[in-house]
């Protein structure tokens, strides 16, 4: 069997679910969350009798990609950062699957926020994904791109995820660097949280001894330079890429 290209099939098509073996063991998809067409694809799925989130790999990095995520995984739960367990990888001649935990009840920091929280939730989440991130670079984790799609929100407790858009480093990271991620994942925010958003990053440094707070002004032209990076990336890269977001056609012409 083909898997890559079945997987390709259901993915623009997943109407219904589709079952695989891995390792002698059932595995079926039943909703795809996420595809970049002919590199990977994230779903949905049902293995050992749980609902898991399964990724496969399958461009010609594959074993790459998989084995750099599922080791990111490993490295995250032992540092004891909160992420989702890896639960199982397997490895064919054509691609790589790695089951991670499902975290039921959860959403999106991105899907909490667009429920408008009161100001007192915005700011008790928000001051937990701060520790959270703070914790990554402490123990040396750098979040390339943490987006708000990138942490989950379970109760009362927050989670990190996308371990591929992780890279491990062998010491913490220096003081500007973690300052200028924790600013990218602000400068996602709503302006209208700038000032609100500023005053739970002071709050919340008060509980570690990891960065010193910039005056207002300084970290407000962080901000821009960070939403500045970020209007560049979607604009020279992320439309020009078909995936789950969008549709892209090129041609000579256009």
């Amino acid at each position: 069997m083909n898997r890559p290209q079945t997987l390709e099939s259901w993915a623009k098509a997943p109407a219904q679910p589709i079952d695989f073996q891995l390792s002698g063991k059932s595995i079926r998809l039943d909703e795809s969350l996420r595809h970049l067409p002919n590199r990977r694809l994230t779903c949905l799925a049902k293995w050992q009798n749980k609902k898991v989130v399964a990724k496969f790999f399958y461009d010609v990095r594959f074993q790459q990609y998989a084995a750099k995520e599922a080791e990111v995984i490993k490295a995250l739960m032992g540092a004891g950062i909160s992420t989702p367990a890896l639960l199982h990888v397997n490895e064919q001649d054509d691609n790589a699957v790695i089951i991670i935990e499902y975290l039921d009840n959860s959403k999106t920091l991105r899907a909490w926020l667009d429920e408008e929280p009161n100001p007192a939730e915005f700011e008790t989440v928000l001051s937990k994904i701060t520790l959270l991130l703070l914790a990554c670079h402490e123990a040396g984790f750098d979040i390339k791109d943490p987006h708000l799609e990138n942490f989950l929100i379970r109760g009362d407790n927050v989670f990190i995820i996308d371990a591929g858009d992780i890279n491990q480093t062998n010491s913490a990271l220096s003081e500007q660097r973690s300052l200028e991620n924790v600013a990218l994942l602000y400068a996602q925010l709503a302006v209208t949280h700038d000032v609100e958003a500023y005053r739970v990053f002071k709050d919340t440094l008060e509980q570690v001894d990891r960065l010193e707070l910039p005056d207002e002004k300084t970290w407000q032209k962080l901000l821009i330079k960070q939403r500045r990076w970020r209007a560049r990336k979607f604009i020279d890269k992320k439309v020009f890429r078909e995936c789950s977001a969008y549709v892209c056609e090129q041609s000579w012409s256009k």
